[in-house]
């Protein structure tokens, strides 16, 4: 039987699509806290270390949860399960703590220390692309508070020492001549 409706009950759906632009709403103000408490921390640290009479303040040293893992996202190795979310922020934190579809990068101990980091993967897919976002950012935001401001990263040998290899990859030592363009290129 054929039947034509010519009104249904949209009222459900006005709900859940307001619920649905409630959370998206709700999403960028707890962002926007997050990014304005960083800028904050970033800020007060950097004209603490300048008023102490630092010539040259380190910058890049603010992380969200951990700065090997931000090295990752600036030489583009996050693996594929974690690239493919489309929010950068997401992305972050779906290789720092997991999500619902997407488990989380493995934590170890720095060295010998308590000290924690996120260890990148390598695998034979890895492709290193500079994303120098955070770095050239917190580095024009510390001079625009006229901060004397200069970047620090951890440098390929470390990086590629923390790693681990994943789907049958060679050692991640192995891709020191490819990442070495990538840094050369932020140089």
């Amino acid at each position: 039987a054929t039947q034509l409706t010519c009104h249904f009950d949209d009222e459900s759906l006005a709900v859940h699509l307001d619920g649905a632009q409630l959370a998206v709403a709700v999403k960028a103000v707890i962002r926007n806290a997050l990014e304005s408490v960083a800028a904050g921390l970033r800020r007060d640290t950097w004209e603490a270390l300048s008023a102490a009479g630092l010539d040259s303040v380190p910058v890049n040293t603010f992380s969200y949860y951990d700065q090997v893992l931000d090295t990752a996202v600036l030489l583009g190795a996050l693996p594929r399960r974690v690239a493919e979310v489309a929010d950068d922020l997401d992305q972050y934190f779906a290789a720092a703590r997991g999500n619902d579809e997407i488990a989380p990068l493995e934590m170890t101990k720095w060295f010998d220390t308590n000290y924690h980091y996120i260890v990148p993967e390598i695998g034979p897919d890895t492709r290193f692309e500079l994303n120098p976002a955070k770095v050239l950012g917190e580095l024009e935001e510390a001079r625009a508070l006229g901060v004397p401001a200069r970047p620090v990263i951890v440098g390929p040998i470390t990086f590629l020492a923390l790693s681990k290899t994943v789907d049958g990859a060679g050692a991640p030592i192995e891709r020191l001549a490819d990442l070495v363009v990538v840094y050369g290129e932020l140089l």
